[in-house]
């Protein structure tokens, strides 16, 4: 690339944040949560999942009942593509 020059670059799924996996999926019984903790759809908070390990969880959907908690990174699932323009080397 020379300075001025404009590029897309176009990844995948698979190599960026990877794909949606359904072992990334938590289902929670409601009784887990304190009563008086408000939960929301998009909420992330951490989970300790044994042995000390915690993992950041965003609260996919909520009834009276369950909790859907996912793992997965914001971004997994979908394609990116970046605009790069070279404005000067050095």
């Amino acid at each position: 690339m020379a300075a001025g020059d404009v590029k897309n670059i176009h990844l995948s799924a698979d190599q960026a944040y990877g794909l949606c996996l359904d072992e990334n999926l938590l289902t929670a019984s409601r009784k887990m949560f304190p009563a008086e903790r408000e939960l929301h759809i998009g909420q992330k908070m951490a989970i300790e999942l044994g042995d000390n390990e915690q993992r950041v969880m965003r609260i996919r959907r909520i009834d009276d009942h369950e909790v859907l908690l996912d793992g997965n990174h914001d971004l997994a699932g979908c394609d990116l593509t970046f605009a790069l323009q070279l404005v000067k080397i050095e």
